[in-house]
């Protein structure tokens, strides 16, 4: 059974034109690359802890999100392991807080 051109442009959807590849570092291979890492866990865990807080008083403030940085930037040539910090990273997170 061969691809109509219909379902080749739904399969090209899903599946990207070029390999992303990546690995899920170790620690001491995370901080060569993402020294800081570990800052933004505690960022994370803060600002948890400070929503649990609020959750407990009942009403979020609709500015509350906007007190916190959100924003991190990993930068580096091609091939100096971007990728594989960021999927490391969400792995990391979805281990700490299950969902």
């Amino acid at each position: 059974m061969g691809y109509t051109n219909e379902t080749y442009e739904k399969v090209e959807l899903f599946v990207p034109n070029h390999k992303t590849g990546f690995k899920i570092l170790k620690d001491e291979q995370l901080s060569n690359i993402f020294p800081t890492y570990q800052m933004l866990f505690d960022k994370i865990r803060y600002h948890r802890e400070k929503l649990n807080e609020h959750e407990r008083i009942k009403g979020l403030d609709s500015q509350y999100n906007l007190m916190y940085d959100n924003i991190y930037s990993i930068m580096g040539k091609r091939g100096s392991g971007k990728t594989s910090v960021i999927f490391t990273l969400k792995k990391k997170i979805e281990m700490d807080y299950p969902s």
